[in-house]
């Protein structure tokens, strides 16, 4: 096992060093021990991402994208719902607005759009924009920063979903959330919980890769208790936590999906019959529940972290 510390300036000088814990296309990941979370080194600049997003990224889609989202849109928005019945317990306005950054294809806005949200995305794909403004969702295309974020005025919702993770500066992206909250407002963080006891588990034998390390395209690596340290640590409030279906299940019993489309196509069909057949049967509660005692554990495919905006004294 790899446990060699590691250390890294960046163009900022801050000094990143911690344990390293695995390796892959030319980066190192390292639990830091200067920012609290784990992430890649050297870390990408700005420059290589806005660049590697505008182009490379929909180019490594595979075929059938396009028709896979919107086939699975009535499954995604039975989640999707989950979030805005959320967002509605704490919001209480007759005139909701929601900024959803990385807004991808549109659909988490259309839902919201389709409830009577007044809904914003921005987005560094231009393939992605083009798609979700033929379908009427207001979607900007750009790589969001600190030199260009308060152009957009002012929301009661910001929504990031698999974002944190390809960004350079993740307390960035949350200070810039703060700024754009109305008192009080929601910030909702989706992510993948990498790292977690059932991937740990399954690769516990040393000649397992550990396949979820992917820099460039993954620079940070959080789970629960890092994600939500982050935004206690600056000026947020965890209100709510859940998770999504904890698929390294799969693994441990036996249908290794890693590399092999034919059985992850198989899983995933099965996560979302069970999901689907949970809401159409009327016990949509019981998954809402499993997935909230899941989260407090720590287990699930991605955390899903609700933090409300609070004063500064």
């Amino acid at each position: 096992k790899i446990m060699s510390m590691k250390s890294w300036k960046d163009e900022k000088q801050n000094i990143h060093k911690g344990k390293a814990l695995g390796s892959k296309n030319g980066f190192d990941v390292i639990e830091c021990n200067n920012c609290g979370y784990k992430h890649c080194i050297p870390i990408p600049t700005k420059e290589f991402l806005e660049n590697y997003y505008k182009d490379k990224f929909v180019k490594n889609r595979p075929s059938g994208f396009y028709e896979k989202v919107e086939r699975d849109y009535p499954w995604l928005n039975i989640l999707y719902n989950e979030k805005y019945d959320v967002f509605e317990k704490h919001i209480k306005s007759d005139s909701r607005r929601i900024l959803d950054i990385g807004s991808g294809l549109g659909f988490f806005l259309k839902t919201g759009k389709d409830r009577g949200w007044d809904v914003c995305g921005v987005e560094a794909s231009t393939e992605s924009v083009e798609y979700s403004n033929r379908h009427g969702i207001d979607v900007r295309n750009f790589y969001l920063d600190k030199s260009n974020f308060s152009g957009l005025g002012t929301f009661d919702v910001v929504h990031m979903h698999e974002v944190i993770e390809h960004l350079p500066s993740p307390l960035d992206a949350v200070n810039m959330a703060a700024e754009m909250l109305c008192e009080g407002g929601l910030l909702c963080i989706a992510s993948p919980n990498d790292f977690n006891l059932l991937q740990e588990a399954f690769v516990s034998d040393d000649n397992l890769e550990k396949w979820w390390i992917s820099p460039p395209e993954h620079i940070n690596y959080f789970d629960f208790n890092s994600i939500q340290n982050l935004l206690k640590n600056n000026g947020f409030k965890v209100l709510d936590t859940t998770t999504t279906f904890p698929l390294e299940l799969f693994l441990l019993m036996g249908s290794n999906y890693i590399g092999n489309n034919e059985i992850g196509s198989n899983i995933h069909q099965m996560r979302v019959n069970f999901e689907t057949n949970l809401k159409n049967s009327g016990n949509e509660f019981f998954r809402r529940k499993l997935y909230k005692n899941l989260s407090e554990l720590g287990i699930g495919r991605e955390f899903v972290i609700f933090a409300k905006k609070i004063s500064k004294k």
